[in-house]
């Protein structure tokens, strides 16, 4: 009975036409060795995928306290912005693990690389929302204690900070 099964599985494996097909078997072993070592953070996928969310909501608060009719050109504008990211998270991970296989005695941890760019995209979307916040209600008292201040130190635009005073030291 056991042989029976046996030939009845080796047959459909013979039948099978995936391994009959050159380019196929080359494309499937091709993974064997392309092994996928660096991959984004899931916690820093999150926080991007909200901050875009949060930046979509703020923009539409901008423009429902101008009065701007809103249409469907800030969704375009997120949808193209979501693609955009997408493809840099993919293509950069992409590269990241090419040279991860060309780099065989791992000088380089790469996964700095794919996390810094989304961390950086993360800071774009959320500059973004205070910027949608400040501009939609520019003389509230959390626009002007709390947002402006943060976009300040986001900006790098503090006048009294530490590396402005040594600065201003050292041309004197």
């Amino acid at each position: 009975m056991h042989r029976h099964i046996w030939y009845e599985f080796q047959h459909q494996f013979e039948s099978f036409q995936i391994f009959k097909s050159p380019l196929l078997i080359i494309i499937s072993s091709s993974g064997a060795w392309f092994a996928i070592k660096y991959l984004p953070s899931p916690m820093l996928l999150f926080f991007l995928v909200s901050a875009t969310l949060v930046d979509l909501l703020t923009g539409l608060l901008k423009a429902w306290s101008k009065n701007i009719c809103s249409s469907s050109i800030g969704f375009r504008r997120t949808l193209i912005k979501i693609g955009s990211y997408s493809a840099t998270v993919v293509l950069v991970v992409l590269l990241a693990n090419i040279i991860g296989v060309i780099d065989v005695e791992n000088k380089y941890d790469l996964s700095l690389v794919v996390n810094g760019l989304i961390s950086f995209m993360t800071f774009i979307e959320i500059f973004s929302s205070f910027e949608n916040i400040s501009l939609a209600y520019p003389n509230s008292p959390m626009t002007q204690y709390f947002i402006k201040p943060i976009m300040k130190v986001l900006k790098g635009r503090i006048t009294d900070n530490p590396i402005s005073k040594f600065a201003k030291k050292s041309e004197n």
